[in-house]
């Protein structure tokens, strides 16, 4: 009884304090983004007033970065005629610009035809300390 006692307990405290020690403030499956200063640039973003879109929102991060702001988010880039015809609809195009340098190319393109201001390009550099191996421990 106390060896089964014992097995018990070597279990269960090790479970009760990765529980409590846990950020259960974001999901423990992601892997590059979701960490504090992608939230507060996206939440920063959904206190603008007017329509909003994000673009290049890379690392299946789509519905992350569409909870915290309340727009659309793409993982592409919009060519210039589509990002052209959003603005005339109204939207705020917004866009990210990770440390991977993730469609660089098209994000240059864009910036050079003056489609992408600069208050509008978010750089989301990668997290500053790579994540744990137990995703609840982040």
């Amino acid at each position: 009884m106390a060896g089964l006692l014992a097995v018990v307990a070597c279990y269960v405290l090790p479970v009760a304090v990765e529980r409590v020690r846990a950020d259960y403030s974001m999901c423990p499956w992601n892997n590059l983004y979701d960490y504090p200063m992608f939230r507060t640039k996206l939440i920063a973003i959904a206190s603008r007033p007017g329509k909003k879109a994000l673009f290049n929102v890379g690392d299946g991060k789509q519905i992350q970065a569409m909870f915290y702001t309340g727009a659309p988010a793409y993982e592409y880039v919009p060519n210039e005629a589509q990002a052209r015809d959003l603005q005339a609809k109204g939207y705020a195009l917004y866009f990210l610009a990770d440390g991977l340098h993730t469609n660089f190319d098209r994000l240059t393109l864009l910036a050079k035809a003056g489609l992408i201001l600069r208050k509008n390009l978010l750089f989301i550099p990668p997290p500053p300390e790579p994540m744990r191996t137990n995703p609840y421990l982040n």
